[in-house]
């Protein structure tokens, strides 16, 4: 009936809102859980339909409201990069770097979210050590969407709690992840690749690039393509991206996908900052 006739079905009951109904038969549904042993065998199934029924309402109902199930809650990996004053929060395995601009979405002025087919996956914070949540122009990130922060011990937490928490236990240095990915910077060879692979251990999907590169200047064409493949897909809007991938595949001799990364690089580098032209002419 809820599919049907959507919230115009709880007038039909005296509480005359959904979440009194739900919370009323959620709590009949586990006292009967709790009781099962003397209900017999036969009431098992109409106690695992009741089950299913409320669980499909509670997502259905929290669609209808705009809300995220708490099943799909995006959980985040924290990082804190002290030297650009950011905190960058995004559901483990993606990526600042590289993003399409309608990719971000303004929460606050200094709060943006990252989304992907509508879907918030997590935020960035500029200025992040001077942030300030209580401040009026931040009151959005109060009621934005929630997200779980297994760092934290957080479930659900807005923009905001994340922020206050992220600095109460860490503080506004550097997280390990940004520590790893400094000192790789300053390496080269096999203590680079060291650094890189603590980075990327640590959490940090950035480090799939450095490594890639690393991997190839080490003559390890099919690790390096690996990774810098992945990459691209994880952050496709930045030229040099594909620059690194086009060499790796270059390399393991697939030249049409070689030149298919170039092409992509060109259409990308508005200053000539590559020599992705150059590198297709020698391809022919």
């Amino acid at each position: 009936d809820y599919r049907t006739h959507g919230e115009e079905l709880w007038t039909r009951f005296k509480a005359g809102e959904g979440d009194s109904v739900r919370w009323y038969y959620r709590a009949l549904h586990d006292a009967f859980v709790r009781r099962a042993d003397a209900l017999g065998k036969d009431a098992a199934p109409t106690l695992d339909e009741l089950g299913r029924t409320l669980d499909e309402l509670d997502r259905l109902t929290a669609l209808a409201a705009g809300r995220v199930p708490a099943d799909e809650v995006p959980r985040l990996y924290l990082n804190v990069m002290s030297s650009l004053d950011w905190l960058v929060a995004l559901e483990f395995g993606r990526v600042d770097d590289g993003q399409p601009g309608d990719a971000w979405e303004e929460l606050t002025p200094h709060c943006g979210l990252l989304m992907d087919a509508g879907r918030p996956v997590g935020f960035k914070v500029l200025d992040y050590s001077t942030y300030d949540p209580y401040d009026e122009e931040h009151e959005a990130a109060w009621s934005g969407p929630r997200f779980h922060v297994p760092q934290l011990g957080l479930r659900e937490a807005t923009a905001n709690e994340i922020v206050l928490a992220t600095r109460a236990l860490y503080g506004t240095e550097n997280s390990v992840n940004r520590d790893y990915f400094g000192a790789a910077a300053n390496e080269s060879g096999e203590e680079a690749l060291a650094l890189w692979l603590g980075c990327l251990q640590a959490g940090d999907s950035m480090a799939h690039f450095a490594l890639g590169y690393t991997l190839l200047e080490l003559g390890r064409p099919h690790e390096a393509y690996r990774h810098l493949r992945y990459y691209t897909d994880l952050a496709p809007g930045i030229a040099w991206n594909w620059i690194w991938r086009g060499h790796a595949a270059r390399e393991l001799g697939y030249l049409e996908e070689a030149r298919l990364a170039y092409t992509a690089a060109l259409e990308l580098d508005d200053d000539d900052e590559t020599d992705a032209e150059d590198l297709l002419a020698e391809l022919g």
